[in-house]
Formats: structure tokens, sequence, C-alpha cells
């Protein structure tokens, strides 16, 4: 017996991140669908889908995560996934289609990589 599934939508970063919590199911694949295509309006050009609270995915969830991310990247929208547990992993390159997917650890390496990113950009502006 799996409990309720419960997703939600912060922006933070400049990233529109969704958080997910409990096993996906079959069942639950089309309630994520449903929200990320009410809930991702395009105003940031990332999405992060935080694992960090999803124990178990199906074939059905991964086959909805590949779905995603090719409707995402179509409108010019990224799709990462973050802190995705080493079973989801697993599946992911079990089945080939981790390739796919961009990875973020943590909240932390965001904020790290988002750091680089901002001293790189001043730097490239000094001559």
């Amino acid at each position: 017996m799996n409990e309720e599934l419960a997703i939600s939508k912060r922006t933070k970063y400049g990233y529109d991140i969704i958080d997910i919590v409990g096993e996906i199911t079959f069942e639950d694949s089309k309630k994520v669908e449903n929200y990320i295509q009410s809930h991702v309006t395009g105003e940031t050009r990332h999405v992060i889908m935080n694992l960090a609270s999803v124990p178990f995915i199906n074939s059905s969830a991964l086959s909805l995560l590949v779905k995603i991310m090719q409707e995402l990247s179509a409108t010019g929208i990224d799709l990462l996934l973050m802190n995705p547990n080493e079973t989801i992993r697993g599946l992911l390159e079990i089945t080939g289609v981790k390739r796919y997917f961009k990875f973020i650890n943590n909240e932390n390496e965001l904020i790290e990589k988002l750091k680089s990113k901002e001293l790189n950009d001043m730097l490239e502006l000094k001559d």
C-alpha cells in the first residue's frame, strides 16, 4: 500500500523545481504529467524534478519522464533530475535512457554551478 503522491512547484534560482513525494506508479503517472503540463508555464527555461522523496518508479513512470523531457525540450525547456536514488538511476541506466537526462545531485550543487557560471560570465565581460 503506497501513500498518496504529493507534487508541488517552487521557483528558485531561476528554475522551476517540481518536488515529488511518494512512489510514481502507473496510476500516478498521469497525475504527474497533468501537473507538469498545467504548472510549467515556460517562464523559466529550466525545470528540475526533485526526486529526493521518490523511493521507486515503475516502467510507466520511466516512460513518463522520457515523454516529459521530450515535450519540454521541444519548447526549449531543459529538464534536469535532482536527487534520484540509486534504484532510479539504475533503472535509467539499464533501460538506456540515462544519457538523455541531465542530473543535479542536490540544491547545494545547483547553487555552486550557478555561482561558477556567474563568475565565468563576469570574467568574460572584463577584457
